[in-house]
């Protein structure tokens, strides 16, 4: 946890450095395959956002995500004119689980669709909704068990964002 504090106050300073508009995102939030996650978004242009988050689920075996995404910013608000509406959204995930039974390495692509709800100029709601596609799995088993694969998952995640 304090590694994720020092890359994100980091990363929060050289965006300032270089950066005088509003263009990072600090997110945190709630998704498949995303789990409970925060993370940073980039800006680029008025079209495309690049963004990474790291994550965990709080249950009784150790879960660990990584999610770097890019978000194509699709319409934007009325009465927020720098500020996207919709998005079509790509993720690509790495997910490491580790329980009493397996240990369990992924590599998700989530392709989504979905909506920024902008409560003001600065912070705001998004939410979208997709398919995780498995793109790799490995599973070393501790015990016998062997789990079935599946290959396509809907993917929904709530996210808050506060532009900085």
């Amino acid at each position: 946890m304090k590694n994720l504090i020092l890359l994100l106050t980091i990363l929060l300073i050289s965006g300032r450095a270089f950066s005088q508009e509003k263009e990072w995102d600090i997110v945190t939030g709630l998704g498949l395959p995303d789990c409970l996650h925060i993370g940073v978004n980039k800006s680029m242009n008025k079209k495309s956002t690049l963004g990474g988050s790291i994550g965990y689920f709080p249950d009784y075996s150790n879960i660990f995500q990584l999610t770097a995404e890019h978000q194509l910013k699709l319409k934007y608000s009325k009465k927020f004119p720098d500020m996207p509406t919709w998005y079509f959204a790509q993720r690509l995930t790495y997910m490491y689980e580790d329980n009493l039974d397996y240990v369990w390495h992924n590599i998700y692509l989530t392709p989504s669709m979905g909506k920024h709800f902008n409560f003001n100029d600065r912070f705001g709601l998004n939410v979208d909704l997709g398919v995780v596609m498995v793109l790799m799995e490995k599973t070393y088993a501790k015990l016998e068990c062997y789990d079935e694969i599946i290959p396509f998952l809907p993917s929904l995640r709530i996210q808050f964002f506060y532009r900085i």
